[in-house]
């Protein structure tokens, strides 16, 4: 929720990576959102059809860099091995 007196006067249409607070870094953003209305995965560059992580791992993107986070027992850039 965004403070009223903020003046922001519309919802956010894009992507938010990272949150950093009074210099404090809030971690596990995904987690967190899951509980506010219409938030969901981003999907799209760099996380789109050419950089699909393998053996059900996730895709982060770190900037414009995929970044497979890879299940238990897999690892590698896809989390091929």
């Amino acid at each position: 929720m965004v403070n009223p007196g903020a003046g922001v006067k519309a919802g956010l249409d894009g992507a938010i990576q990272r949150i950093t607070v009074n210099g404090d870094i809030w971690d596990r953003l995904m987690a967190r959102a899951i509980w506010s209305h219409g938030v969901r995965r981003y999907r799209g560059p760099p996380c789109d059809e050419t950089s699909e992580c393998l053996n059900e791992g996730v895709c982060i993107p770190q900037l414009n860099v995929p970044l497979c986070r890879c299940p238990l027992y897999f690892w590698g850039s896809k989390c091929e091995k």
